[in-house]
């Protein structure tokens, strides 16, 4: 499913009769967020083929992802006040999802963009999440997640109901601490001795072929790859990833033989061990140095091919695995030899080449990479 936000803004001139509230807490919250006033309503229409949609001035977007409903449906979302008695939660924002009790077959995707100035002391942007009603309290949406970067909350919903953006309560003794905090506390809790946030990487798909590098060799391998990128992180010392499947779960994966030979007996299928949202970490030991040099080194596919004359190891680049000044990892590759004896012409090794390329897109499709940079702690 790859469609553009599309922004509906259809206001109704009219109050809907909902459950809302807020703590007493929350009274004295602007009744703004980012310039949206409470009671904007917005409204789109979607169907089985899904869509991405941005509503309430782009402060909120929701991603119904094919065969989610089954027939068309009409979606309204409000920014309320929260009046929900859980003095446990810091409400940042709330919004009633309509219609009502409305069960996904399938669960959708919500952002909800904050306003990072309408904080109080004690309640820290790292601790927010998403949140559902459950008629009772606030219930933390499982696998929801804040991104600092885009300062916006995101989880996965089956059902409609109140969602909010929250965080927990300050405590009294938090305010205080706040309130009496030196500036030397204040550097030393930005001193980059943590876990950074979460983001989405972006993705690279690349096609290389490996250079004939001894005489008299007779085989060229055509490789195609997908890679993960993102801007490289200051002061990190290693990073974590963890993947997540809107799309195509993992899946047995012809991995270790030929494109071509796919279900043959000689090429046999291999499960993907990957699952979604555990986190792996990409080099070693965190305490050894030098093992992110994988990741921030050259983004190149290189062989080293010792030089007879000098006894060193030559560099021979073939291929560049995702861009220039960025940190990546390559996560899927699929490949194929191509023998002289088989006489293929240019036009049917280009077609070959499509076709990895087309089965690679299609495996991948909907899956998310997410990247976080941990520096280095000081216990």
């Amino acid at each position: 499913m790859k469609k553009n936000l599309v922004t509906i803004a259809v206001i109704l001139m009219f109050a809907l009769t909902i459950f809302s509230g807020c703590t007493e807490q929350q009274s004295t919250k602007t009744n703004t967020n980012n310039g949206v006033p409470l009671g904007s309503l917005d409204l789109f229409s979607v169907d089985s083929t899904g869509g991405q949609f941005s509503v309430l001035q782009d402060t909120v977007e929701v991603n119904v992802y094919e065969g989610s409903v089954s027939t068309q449906q009409h979606i309204t979302v409000e920014y309320i006040e929260n009046t929900v008695d859980d003095a446990s939660k810091y409400v940042v924002s709330c919004y009633e999802f309509g219609p009502d009790g409305f069960t996904f077959e399938k669960p959708i995707e919500i952002t909800l963009y904050y306003d990072t100035g309408d904080f109080p002391a004690g309640v820290a942007e790292s601790d927010l999440s998403m949140y559902v009603y459950n008629g009772n309290i606030w219930e933390f949406i499982e696998g929801s997640y804040v991104n600092q970067q885009t300062h916006a909350v995101i989880g996965q919903v089956s059902h409609f109901s109140q969602i909010a953006c929250c965080g927990p309560a300050p405590t009294t003794e938090e305010i205080e601490d706040d309130d009496t905090s030196s500036s030397s506390d204040s550097e030393d809790e930005d001193d980059n001795t943590s876990a950074l946030y979460w983001f989405k990487a972006d993705a690279c798909f690349y096609n290389t072929k490996t250079p004939r590098i001894r005489e008299g060799e007779h085989i060229d391998t055509y490789l195609v790859g997908v890679s993960a990128y993102w801007d490289p992180v200051p002061y990190v010392q290693y990073y974590q990833i963890k993947y997540e499947f809107h799309g195509n779960p993992p899946a047995d994966y012809a991995s270790q033989c030929d494109f071509r030979d796919q279900g043959s007996s000689g090429c046999t299928q291999s499960h993907v061990g990957i699952y979604e949202n555990t986190i792996y970490q990409l080099g070693g030991d965190p305490n050894n140095e030098g093992f992110i040099r994988p990741y921030d080194g050259p983004n190149r596919a290189i062989v080293y091919v010792k030089n007879d004359t000098t006894g060193e190891k030559d560099e021979i680049v073939y291929g560049q695995l995702y861009p220039d000044g960025k940190h990546g990892f390559v996560y899927r590759v699929v490949q194929d030899h191509v023998d002289d004896w088989e006489g293929l012409s240019e036009i049917e090794i280009a077609n070959l080449v499509n076709d990895m390329q087309e089965f690679l897109s299609d495996y991948v499709d909907g899956w998310e990479i997410w990247v976080r940079g941990v520096t280095e702690r000081g216990d």
